[in-house]
């Protein structure tokens, strides 16, 4: 079985402002089982996000607000070029084409951290321990990225995640990343937390303890 490159993605502009215009992903004649339908049956309200098809939902931390969509892809852009660090050239081709089957569910900013949701669509054959351990894998050869706590397993929401814990640098200052994944199906979805302020972390952790799956 191919080896999956699986995309870490990585909140650089944790720390920046950003505008309230939201742009929309048109929801017509899109196959609901893909990234972009699952994508698209998310819905925000004004205390979190809901996911029928993925049959979740969260509240969004204290204080904070969402980011424009555009800011969402530019977030995956920039964890993608990240990850090429030091890569050869046909892990770069495999990079992108997990890059292609991923998509940015939701990111809430606030003051000193961001919280992110996504989703991958994976070949059949792989486990959430799998999933997780490549994505791992992509911090070798990252100049400014160190695992800080290796894969445990975490309960959240009734499910247990597959959970990693990373040291980024940016802008010269630290950013602490706690990484929580799991396979439903062939869809991979995981949590992002990025925290640059510590006084940040109780309303991400807030956050994440409000998950719920329907069954």
């Amino acid at each position: 079985m191919k080896k999956l490159i699986a995309i870490i993605v990585i909140s650089m502009s944790a720390l920046a402002a950003y505008g309230q215009k939201e742009m929309r992903l048109d929801r017509t004649a899109v196959d609901p089982t893909s990234v972009d339908g699952i994508k698209a049956a998310g819905k925000f309200s004004a205390t979190g996000y809901e996911n029928p098809t993925l049959g979740f939902s969260i509240t969004a931390p204290i204080g904070f607000e969402r980011a424009i969509e555009q800011v969402s892809k530019q977030v995956l852009d920039t964890g993608r070029d990240m990850v090429k660090e030091g890569k050869s050239a046909s892990t770069v081709k495999d990079i992108d084409k997990s890059v292609s089957n991923t998509r940015v569910l939701f990111q809430y900013n606030g003051p000193g951290a961001v919280l992110s949701a996504g989703i991958e669509k994976v070949p059949a054959g792989y486990t959430s321990k799998l999933y997780a351990e490549s994505n791992i894998s992509m911090l070798k050869g990252v100049s400014t990225a160190k695992l800080s706590k290796p894969l445990y397993e975490r309960s959240l929401g009734g499910r247990v995640w597959q959970t990693f814990e990373v040291e980024l640098t940016s802008n010269g200052g630290i950013i602490n990343q706690l990484y929580l994944m799991r396979l439903e199906g062939r869809n991979a979805i995981f949590f992002v937390g990025s925290i640059g302020d510590p006084e940040a972390i109780d309303a991400v952790v807030a956050s994440l303890n409000s998950l719920k799956f329907k069954n």
